[in-house]
C-alpha cells in the first residue's frame, strides 16, 4: 500500500474516532443509510470550501424524528470525520478501490460502512472526472497569485556575461491544479525581456477584440 493513503488516519483528532463509531452504529439503524447518504453529499458538495460543514442541527432533528437518542456531538462528529475521509481522499486524488482499501486496513469502519461510502465516492469520482474532461485542458493549469520584478545590472549570470549589463529579475507565484503553491524566479536580458513585452502587448490587443 503506498504512502499517500496509508498515511491518512494518522495524527487525527480524538472526535475522529468518535465520528467513526457513530457512523458504524448508525448504518445498521433502519433509514439511516439513507440520510448518512445524505450528509455524504452535501459534505461532497462543499469538499472544496474554506469550511465543511453540514447542517448539524438540521440532521440532528431528522435523526430526532426518527426516535434515535443521539446527542449533537455525536451528529457532529460523524460530519467531521467523513469530511475528513473526504478531503484526504480528494487531495491524494484515490480511486475508489484505494479509499476503501485504506479504510479497512484502518480498522476504524465496518464492511456496510465501506460499501457505502465506497459507493458514494465512486459516484462524486465519476462526476468531477467527467466535468474535468468537459472543461478540457484549462482545469489542469495552474493560476497566477504573485508577480514581482526589477531592474539590475548583473555581474555575472548564464545569461548576462558582460559586467554592468542591465537585466530583468523576475519572481512569480503560482498555484498548481492541486493547490500547492510554487514559487519561481529567473532573470531576463533586455532583448529577451523586449520580446516578452512585445508578446505581452500582442495579448492584450487580443483580449481587446474579445
Amino acid at each position: 500500500m503506498s504512502a499517500p493513503y496509508t498515511k491518512m488516519f494518522q495524527n487525527v483528532q480524538s472526535d475522529f474516532h468518535d465520528g467513526c463509531e457513530a457512523i458504524n452504529k448508525l448504518i445498521g439503524v433502519p433509514h439511516c443509510e439513507k440520510l448518512l447518504s445524505q450528509m455524504c453529499q452535501e459534505l461532497l458538495k462543499k469538499l472544496h470550501e474554506s469550511t465543511c460543514l453540514v447542517d448539524a442541527v438540521a440532521v440532528y432533528q431528522k435523526f430526532e424524528r426518527m426516535g434515535l437518542d443521539m446527542p449533537k456531538s455525536t451528529v457532529t462528529a460523524a460530519a467531521s470525520s467523513l469530511h475528513y475521509l473526504f478531503q484526504s481522499a480528494d487531495n491524494a486524488s484515490l480511486t475508489t478501490e484505494e479509499l476503501t482499501n485504506s479504510m479497512r486496513l484502518s480498522m476504524l469502519y465496518t464492511d456496510p460502512v465501506i460499501k457505502l461510502l465506497g459507493t458514494i465516492w465512486e459516484s462524486y469520482s465519476s462526476s468531477t472526472h467527467d466535468k474535468t474532461s468537459k472543461s478540457g485542458p484549462t482545469a489542469l493549469i495552474g493560476q497566477l497569485i504573485d508577480f514581482h520584478w526589477k531592474l539590475g545590472v548583473a555581474v555575472t549570470s548564464n545569461s548576462c556575461k558582460n559586467l554592468n549589463t542591465p537585466y530583468i529579475s523576475v519572481a512569480m507565484t503560482t498555484a498548481e491544479a492541486s493547490g500547492q503553491l510554487k514559487q519561481t524566479s529567473f532573470e531576463m536580458s533586455i532583448a529577451e525581456f523586449k520580446n516578452f513585452s512585445t508578446q505581452l502587448e500582442e495579448m492584450a490587443a487580443v483580449m481587446k477584440t474579445m
